[in-house]
């Protein structure tokens, strides 16, 4: 997961807790860049995060969390 939130966003912290992607809150095309760069190479080293990115979503939008 790439995302690009507004400062204090929740989001942060949970991309970073779950080691699920990357988040910035700079406009800057360079600081996307390098943040994509960096989460292709993580894909490459970390075969996890796959399965971290479906299990977050299952937590977080199952349709029993969502009753």
């Amino acid at each position: 997961m790439l995302a690009r939130v507004n400062a204090g966003n929740d989001l942060i912290d949970l991309i970073e807790n779950e080691r699920v992607g990357a988040a910035c809150t700079d406009l800057s095309v360079e600081t996307l860049a390098q943040l994509v760069t960096k989460l292709i190479a993580d894909i490459i080293q970390d075969g996890d995060i796959e399965i971290r990115c479906k299990q977050l979503a299952a937590r977080l939008f199952s349709p029993k969390r969502a009753v």
